[in-house]
């Protein structure tokens, strides 16, 4: 799920109930959309923890592999 900002509805808002002017306005709004740009979604995480659990299951399977064929080689 994404994180939605109307910028133009903030601007508006700062302009008419916060007494910014339109130069100050539109900084806040910047300074704030960069700020939260880089915020992780649950679907985001959920990736990542899917690819860590591939990840260990992969190696799992290739420690599992290499004991195999040590064993044989014995």
């Amino acid at each position: 799920m994404a994180v939605t900002f109307d910028t133009r509805k903030a601007v508006k808002k700062l302009r008419e109930k916060g007494g910014f002017s339109e130069a100050g306005a539109d900084a806040t709004v910047e300074v704030v959309s960069e700020a939260t740009s880089p915020l992780v979604t649950r679907d985001d995480l959920s990736t990542a923890l899917l690819r860590e659990r591939l990840w260990v299951i992969g190696s799992v399977l290739a420690v599992a592999g290499a004991a195999v064929t040590a064993v044989e080689l014995l």
